[in-house]
């Protein structure tokens, strides 16, 4: 297999591993939460951080993983391809600028 394969392999892992975290701390889970969030938000909970700042960051980082498993270029090609990589940069550039 080729190495570049590992790198979407590595990037889904850990797009799932900080999903996991997010739907953790959505259903109620402290560990980590302040030191990430803030004292104040994790003491707090308010709804809309809840809902978009646990739920919804982790949905997203699902759909991150599916896109770099997409873009381990296995059976895509085409117009697909050229939007996982539109996508792909997308994604790459929002998370360097969290």
């Amino acid at each position: 297999m080729k190495s570049s394969r590992w790198y979407g392999y590595l990037a889904a892992g850990w797009a799932t591993i900080f999903a996991s975290a997010h739907f953790f701390w959505a259903l109620g889970g402290k560990v980590g939460l302040d030191i990430s969030a803030g004292q104040r938000l994790a003491d707090e909970r308010p709804g809309w951080f809840v809902a978009g700042g646990l739920w919804g960051v982790g949905c997203l980082c699902l759909i991150g993983a599916s896109v770099a498993l997409g873009l381990r270029r296995r059976g895509v090609d085409g117009r697909l391809w050229g939007y996982l990589k539109v996508l792909g940069w997308g994604i790459g550039g929002v998370a360097t600028q969290v």
